[in-house]
């Protein structure tokens, strides 16, 4: 083993993580993390996991794994609170074909914010670029759907199943294999690029200006009335939805959004409308997109399943009574959202207000 066979002990920053080598401080977090029952499913770790395996891998096992030129481990720390809320690391590496495996768990307090997404992608590019790697591979079990969209996000390419390639305490299992290679990270001159070329690739995108993204559901009763939910933490009413994350569509972001708030895994119709939202202090300004959802029936509504740390109530609220429920500005969206399905368009909008070719459209109907 040579020193130009192990990969240097390094930090990785990313806008919300800092990924760094473990501490003994971190093994609280870790064997709370894999403890955690989703955890233990995905990934042979000791069951039951103990306190002095938690400190074992963060003071012994993971140091050494980078020592012995297999790969290198990360402890994933939030950079808003300094906590952990994963483990990021590279495993079967190999030097010669230049090509190396990432593997990561995220703890249950952090998931569904995109964080595994954003470590990966930027493992990704300091693999590929910085260190002059050919290859980065993620396998992820067949029935393991968020590790498989999280491949997709990261901007990795399925190549295919490797049968029987896995295990876990449960058995073995299939496993759906992703890949990305160093042509596809920066056009196809990504090989060709220097690391001082690709930090000032990466300063000219941070610095650009920075938008909220949110993504809303329009759904009606047989009356054509409009579904709102009530958050337990603001006054007004909102139709189902919310923030974008990083790496995640629009479309992507609306789907989640229905599933999480009303426990409904629904295919969503087309875009109904874009709002440009102005900054409203302390808020930036932002794109708002609205998806159809359709006519919600007697049945769909019987299985509704709020979150009750999140939404109190539903109703379905007539277009005329909107602006009693919602912000003025938002209440405009909602009919104009309205308007465009019943008419087959798609509107864009400045604040609520529709515009044609000609400027405002004062033809929509609004409340």
């Amino acid at each position: 083993m040579t020193e130009s066979q192990t990969f240097p002990g390094v930090s990785i920053e990313t806008p919300r993580l800092l990924l760094r080598p473990y501490r003994g401080e971190d093994a609280p977090d870790v064997a709370l993390a894999c403890r955690d029952e989703l955890t233990q499913r995905w990934l042979p770790l000791p069951n039951p996991y103990t306190d002095a395996d938690a400190l074992a891998w963060c003071t012994e096992m993971a140091p050494r794994f980078r020592a012995s030129g297999e790969g290198i481990e990360w402890a994933a720390i939030r950079r808003a609170d300094d906590r952990l809320i994963g483990a990021f690391g590279l495993k079967r590496t190999d030097w010669r074909a230049r090509s190396s495996e990432i593997g990561y768990w995220v703890a249950p307090w952090a998931r569904g914010q995109g964080l595994a997404v954003e470590a990966v992608a930027a493992i990704g590019r300091w693999l590929l670029v910085e260190q002059r790697f050919e290859r980065l591979v993620l396998r992820a079990a067949t029935d393991n759907r968020a590790s498989q969209r999280v491949a997709e996000k990261a901007g990795l390419t399925r190549e295919g199943i490797a049968r029987n390639a896995g295990f876990t305490n449960a058995g073995r299992v299939d496993l759906v294999v992703f890949s990305l290679v160093a042509p596809e990270l920066i056009g196809n001159e990504a090989a060709e690029q220097t690391p001082d070329d690709v930090d000032r690739i990466r300063a000219w995108y941070r610095a650009l200006p920075a938008k909220r993204v949110g993504a809303g559901v329009l759904f009606v009763d047989d009356r054509n009335y409009v579904l709102l939910v009530k958050p337990t933490y603001k006054e007004r009413w909102e139709i189902p939805g919310g923030l974008v994350e990083a790496s995640e569509s629009p479309h992507e972001a609306a789907a989640r959004e229905v599933a999480e708030e009303l426990g409904m895994d629904r295919a969503l119709g087309r875009l109904l409308c874009v709002d440009w939202v102005p900054a409203r202090d302390p808020k930036t300004d932002g794109l708002m997109f609205i998806f159809d959802g359709g006519l919600l029936g007697a049945m769909e509504l019987a299985n509704v399943s709020l979150p009750p740390e999140e939404l109190s109530e539903y109703r379905f609220v007539a277009p005329f009574a909107l602006d009693q429920f919602l912000p003025e500005h938002m209440a405009r969206r909602v009919v104009t959202a309205l308007a465009a399905r019943d008419a087959g368009r798609t509107d864009y909008l400045v604040d609520g207000q529709p515009l044609n070719d000609e400027g405002p459209n004062s033809g929509t109907s609004q409340p």
